[in-house]
């Protein structure tokens, strides 16, 4: 019996400390998992206590700038500038804070830079708003025409009042000034707050000459209500076109004669216009493309017609070993507008600007399956400039030719081809239906790139906002050897 005891004794013993090793290691657990959370935490309250220290200081600078529009006494301004300099004192620390975090947090760092260059963009722009309202004022067409020339500024910007500068010059009644604006793309049917129109406020004024500049001449007015009868019943745009009207032409409603033939269906009128240079990328009042239009209307016909003409670029085809699917070709020809908050769009733009090749490839690089949501190649300025044109308008041909994807002249340059989807849309348009083609025909020594254009598909029978084709634009300018190549 007393060895049955001692033996029990021992096994309970033994029982014990198992149960208390067992109770040591789920405690050693339990402190390891404790020291990682706090770790977590510590990490997350630095990185919001460095967002804190940011948006803290952008308040003070803020309240500082405020501050200063306040200041009447010698004693406020030094008491302003010691603001100044605390502020500026916060800012350099958080900077530092942000150099530290950059490793840690990158898109922190980044959504802060951009904030303050998307102010800095709006604030140019507005500035030359502003600007450019004071040249209309003055009647100084010369620097209106500068203002414009840039592309940063839309033509139709509109005021407090919903007033755009062609509302100003008619009101002003300024002959010369309407016909500029009207040549870099206005729109004279354009309604203010008050719901008039530049045509309207000419009409009341009884100024006959900026009427005509506004309506175009007597002849083309009639020319226009003819073709849209004709449309409308189902007859041929011959006799319109034989008389030089101008297929880009817009109605009272803002349709041009392109749009209303196909919501009625008639294919000898679309075959006629898009051959004889209408928009095929024109958006109606309810932003519906023309193709969008014909793929409505559902006739296969039409939307064959529209393809011929509107191939975005025949290489990126090509390059796929496939034709674009119908999504592929509305993200290439949808409009959009250049976002100062995007960093990839706010750096591809400035690559393109300053010419950098190697910047270019090493964006498109970061994103090889194609991001559109990154990158958009066809992003646009407000003018409607594509950076396919901007690079033609500022002789950046290498980063032309890169964009249209032309591999011989690549190969020789030694410039890195890139991905079929990275290409640019060669039929794209700005807000008064200029081509890339047309900006080519404007330069000197850009034969190659024409060339290169016309092998992606680019349209050589498009016409702008004055019914000139690229042909039209080089004989013009004197450049006879591009004409061979751009006969329509």
């Amino acid at each position: 019996l007393k060895l049955a005891e001692e033996e029990a004794r021992k096994k309970e013993k033994s029982k014990k400390r198992l149960d208390f090793l067992k109770e040591i290691e789920a405690a050693n657990k339990k402190i390891k998992l404790a020291k990682e959370k706090s770790k977590t935490i510590k990490k997350n309250n630095d990185r919001l206590n460095f967002l804190r220290d940011i948006e803290n200081a952008h308040k003070k600078l803020k309240e500082a700038e405020e501050k200063s529009k306040k200041i009447i006494t010698e004693n406020d301004r030094k008491e302003f500038l010691k603001n100044i300099e605390k502020v500026n004192e916060d800012l350099r620390l958080a900077e530092k804070k942000r150099q530290k975090a950059r490793k840690r947090w990158g898109k922190a760092s980044k959504f802060v830079k951009m904030t303050a260059a998307a102010r800095r963009w709006n604030s140019y722009v507005k500035k030359k708003q502003a600007e450019m309202v004071k040249n209309i004022e003055k009647n100084n067409v010369r620097a209106v025409e500068k203002n414009l020339r840039d592309g940063d500024i839309d033509p139709n910007f509109k005021d407090e009042n919903g007033k755009t500068p062609l509302h100003k010059a008619a009101e002003k009644g300024q002959p010369k000034m309407v016909e500029t604006l009207i040549d870099k793309g206005a729109d004279p049917n354009i309604k203010d707050d008050s719901g008039n129109t530049p045509i309207d406020i000419a009409k009341k004024s009884g100024n006959r000459k900026v009427l005509d500049h506004l309506q175009g001449d007597e002849k083309e007015r009639n020319e226009n209500k003819k073709v849209q009868k004709n449309v409308d019943r189902g007859g041929s745009v011959d006799t319109f076109l034989e008389k030089g009207g101008n297929v880009n032409g817009k109605d009272n409603n803002g349709e041009i004669p392109l749009a209303k033939a196909i919501k009625k269906g008639n294919r000898k009128a679309v075959e006629d216009l898009i051959n004889n240079g209408s928009s095929t990328r024109f958006v109606d009042k309810d932003g519906k493309s023309i193709k969008e239009l014909a793929d409505e209307l559902g006739d296969d016909k039409i939307s064959k017609m529209l393809d011929k003409k509107s191939n975005p670029n025949r290489n990126m085809e090509k390059r796929l070993g496939r034709k674009l699917n119908p999504k592929e070709v509305k993200e290439i020809s949808t409009w959009k507008e250049w976002d100062a908050n995007n960093a990839e769009e706010k750096s591809y733009m400035d690559y393109i600007g300053r010419n950098n090749l190697k910047g270019i490839v090493s964006l498109f690089k970061k994103y090889p399956g194609y991001d559109i949501k990154k990158i958009n190649v066809n992003v646009r300025r407000r003018s409607g400039l594509t950076p396919l044109m901007e690079a033609i308008r500022l002789r950046k041909k290498d980063v032309a030719m890169m964009l249209i994807g032309d591999k011989n002249y690549l190969r020789k340059k030694g410039i890195e081809v890139v991905h079929p989807r990275y290409l640019a849309d060669v039929n794209a348009e700005t807000n008064y239906f200029k081509t890339p083609l047309m900006f080519a025909a404007l330069k000197a020594g850009y034969l190659d790139v024409i060339k290169a254009l016309l092998r992606a598909g680019a349209n050589r029978s498009a016409r702008d906002h004055l019914k000139r084709t690229a042909y039209d634009l080089a004989k013009m300018k004197g450049h006879r050897q591009y004409l061979k190549y751009l006969r329509p």
